[in-house]
């Protein structure tokens, strides 16, 4: 199944963050490729978490791209928070930006106008994340090749590249992962 959208809500809407670019001010004729390049995991909680936690990104052609996730929280977790901060790759060197967006995970899977991959994360063929209201339940979620359309109109990101260091926390600000994704925003060409 496709979507023509620019980002898919990688670990519950970190990618979706950066599709919210689409209200910035940019020309009308100035169009953007969102190019996927790799995501880790540099930290998972060994009590909230298995070590099956994972993430695939394929790139299908330049402006397209696949990403499947797996994630197998062993533990119920309370007002689970999501986290991301945005970095410039600036003289060899990945450097702040101050962009921070925080928003709680049971928002970004749940609330349609924040998730747009809703349906799809919830089909049980492609995924199987799970409806929350304040606590994400325990149990083996996953997301599984959902095919994304890399183009964007507008963008809060300037063209380069990119590193997103995205963080859960539960209630008592437990870190339950961090991960890091990596990604570079390009001009296209618009004839």
């Amino acid at each position: 199944m496709e979507y023509n959208k620019c980002f898919w809500a990688i670990l519950l809407g970190t990618l979706n963050l950066v599709s919210w670019g689409n209200c910035a001010a940019t020309s009308k004729n100035t169009e953007y490729l969102l190019i996927p390049e790799r995501s880790t995991y540099t930290y998972i909680n060994p009590e909230f978490c298995g070590s099956d936690l994972s993430v695939t990104i394929r790139r299908l052609n330049r402006t397209t791209f696949s990403l499947s996730a797996v994630i197998n929280y062993l533990k119920d977790i309370e007002d689970a928070e999501n986290s991301v901060e945005f970095f410039q790759f600036l003289n060899n060197e990945y450097k702040k930006t101050g962009i921070i967006i925080s928003a709680p995970i049971c928002d970004m899977i749940g609330d349609p106008d924040l998730n747009i991959y809703k349906e799809y994360m919830m089909d049980g063929i492609h995924g199987n994340m799970p409806e929350c209201d304040g606590t994400f339940p325990k149990g083996q979620y996953f997301v599984k090749d959902a095919v994304v359309a890399s183009e964007i109109k507008k963008t809060i990101f300037l063209p380069g590249k990119w590193k997103a260091v995205f963080q859960c926390t539960n209630k008592d600000d437990v870190i339950i992962f961090i991960g890091e994704f990596y990604f570079t925003i390009d001009e296209k060409l618009v004839t």
